[in-house]
């Protein structure tokens, strides 16, 4: 039996429903742009991609973030597509693609598991991929790819908070100051225990 409600608040209408075991979740989204992304992680629950996509041309850094606030919950299904920050070299100190103080869960339903995070480029700094700033990160499946972060952390840089890899994969994310002065991690660097 599913149980189905909606909450009013202010004027608007929220769906929620509750699977078998009673647990009560916010409605599946499905996104097809990076604005529509940044909005759903923002407002958490469960976010499934219905296309690649891209940090739109011209957005600022800050602007172009993708961030999971504090105290919010956000699943997100990769849905064998890619979500690239398209950061480079030509982006100046450049940032992560993930910033993570509240909940995430990333994971990829699609029959490859061929859907990715990538594009995140920090020059002089920590964090390519995803940066747990506080909030706890779970990798289910999907791949962090080819992520650059010159002090490390390329994939997955935790400052404070948790992550916890269940399954996906970190592949060829890199720090060259790992390379060169053989610490870091360019996969994973945990900053704090």
């Amino acid at each position: 039996m599913t149980l189905i409600m909606i909450l009013m608040v202010m004027g608007t209408a929220t769906l929620y429903g509750a699977n078998s075991a009673g647990i009560v979740y916010a409605a599946d989204k499905t996104v097809n742009t990076w604005d529509e992304l940044q909005a759903a992680l923002a407002a958490g629950g469960n976010i499934t991609l219905g296309e690649d996509v891209t940090t739109p041309q011209g957005k600022s850094l800050d602007k172009s973030r993708l961030s999971i606030p504090n105290g919010i919950t956000s699943v997100l299904d990769l849905n064998g597509h890619i979500v690239d920050r398209a950061l480079d070299s030509g982006s100046g100190n450049g940032d992560g693609v993930l910033h993570v103080y509240g909940n995430l869960t990333v994971k990829d339903f699609s029959s490859d598991e061929s859907g990715m995070i990538t594009g995140g480029f920090r020059k002089a700094n920590y964090g390519g991929g995803v940066l747990v700033l506080g909030g706890n990160f779970t990798l289910e499946s999907g791949m962090i790819y080819e992520n650059y972060a010159w002090a490390g952390g390329a994939g997955v840089y935790i400052q404070s908070g948790n992550f916890t890899m269940k399954g996906g994969q970190l592949r060829s994310n890199n720090s060259t100051y790992s390379s060169v002065q053989g610490g870091n991690g360019g996969a994973v660097y945990l900053s704090e225990i």
